[in-house]
């Protein structure tokens, strides 16, 4: 059997199931119905004639120029690798030329590539809420019903769409790492090291993440894809970070900026947010300080409103309570009400919003940490990162409520939070 005869195969039988047509009504008067069970599975491949036939029934046209689907097929590769490049503008206008041919593209051989395309795609649109969630989901996951017709790269981007879908759209990061694992056993290319590496660390699995993160690294260099080699040194520096091993968390972070020179995207702004918000999980306000308002600044000149400039915010406000400057604490606090009020349309973590309650009772109402108010918010923000952020959220905010559990005397539950996060979770400071 070749490929040709099993996508006709596949689009027979999807085109027939959404209609709601029999076997038997479709092929009356062309074909056995033995025989277009075989068609179907691409285990026999038909003429032209009977091909033609069944098509004319199923009120599609075959009519394609081979010329046409030769030029579509290098459109498709050429967005697969600006994709995984992470070039934009080349992304969109090779979308924009393939949905110009989207009737043919659906009723041909290329049907597969252009429903994987539109998954990768619509990854970001969906994201924020440029295109219907569930709708998008069902897209993603009929893809499924068809990996007996697909080749082992099809396969593969399947997987990982999936899993890239589960990971950042539902902080399902278990789910993801079964579909990346899926992909993985067909094909370790460093894309899905990377992949691997991103949800590892979601876990706070932070050994396994580094191991899979540096591996990666080596292969996506090699395979020429800078931008995504710069990624995954985000994934390693802040594994690093999340074990408070601040040695090569800055190693990995230098690596990042030097590599960050030959890219067009700016990155010194995150990578200055994750070093400060490190130094404030280790209660070094100083150097929180001196980084976050450096990323603070280049957020700023990029008139940058969105997530990244909330936590960016949120970690200055804790920095300055944590130095007891209340009243800059509260200018912090007052700013981020706005820039939440600015992006709350988008699909944020609810985490977002507890948190907003938590500091206004610190730096607005100038409550205690270990206040009844404050650590009552802290065990809902605490649950809720659990929920929908990566394990580094739960320990940054966990760290909060077991320091102030203890100020409370209430060892007991600050023992089973530090056993939550740092037992359960392995993690070990001998990476």
């Amino acid at each position: 059997m070749n490929n040709q005869s099993m996508m006709m195969g596949m689009l027979i039988k999807k085109y027939r199931i959404e209609q709601y047509m029999s076997q038997e009504s479709l092929c009356q008067g062309i074909c056995a119905v033995s025989y277009l069970s075989k068609i179907e599975k691409g285990s026999v491949t038909c003429s032209d004639e009977i091909l033609h036939q069944l098509m004319d029934v199923l009120g599609i046209d075959l009519n394609h120029n081979p010329g046409k689907i030769k030029m579509l097929k290098e459109a498709i590769d050429h967005f697969y690798r600006s994709y995984f490049l992470h070039k934009q503008e080349e992304i969109h206008r090779w979308m924009d030329l393939l949905n110009e041919e989207q009737e043919l593209l659906q009723h041909s051989s290329l049907a597969i590539d252009y429903m994987l395309i539109q998954g990768l795609f619509g990854l970001t649109r969906v994201r924020f809420l440029d295109e219907d969630p569930q709708g998008f989901k069902n897209r993603i996951y009929e893809l499924l019903e068809y990996v007996s017709y697909m080749s082992p790269s099809q396969t593969h981007l399947t997987h990982y769409l999936i899993g890239y879908y589960e990971m950042i759209h539902h902080s399902d990061f278990n789910k993801a790492l079964l579909q990346f694992q899926r992909s993985a056993r067909i094909k370790q290319d460093g894309i899905i090291l990377e992949a691997l590496a991103s949800a590892n660390y979601n876990l706070g699995n932070y050994a396994e993440s580094i191991r899979l993160g540096d591996l990666a690294y080596k292969q996506l260099m090699e395979e020429g894809y800078l931008e995504r080699g710069i990624e995954v040194n985000f994934v390693i520096a802040a594994a690093y970070a999340n074990v408070k091993d601040i040695d090569n968390m800055l190693t990995y972070y230098q690596r990042l900026l030097t590599l960050n020179e030959q890219s067009s995207n700016s990155r010194e702004a995150f990578v200055y947010y994750n070093i400060g918000s490190t130094y404030l999980a280790v209660r070094n306000y100083q150097e929180a300080k001196q980084h976050l308002e450096k990323s603070y600044a280049a957020y700023h000149k990029e008139d940058s409103v969105g997530s990244d400039k909330f936590y960016v915010l949120q970690k200055l406000a804790l920095v300055a309570y944590g130095q007891q400057n209340y009243d800059l604490a509260t200018t912090y606090t007052k700013e981020l009400l706005g820039i939440y009020d600015r992006i709350k349309h988008q699909r944020l973590e609810p985490s977002m919003k507890v948190c907003l309650d938590w500091l206004i009772t610190l730096c607005i109402k100038k409550e205690k940490l270990e206040s009844e108010t404050s650590v009552e918010i802290l065990r809902k923000l605490y649950k809720q990162a659990k929920k929908d952020s990566h394990h580094g959220f739960q320990t940054f905010y966990g760290d909060y409520l077991i320091e102030a559990l203890k100020a409370q005397h209430k060892y007991k539950e600050a023992l089973k939070i530090t056993e939550e996060i740092y037992v359960k979770w392995k993690l070990s400071s001998n990476l």
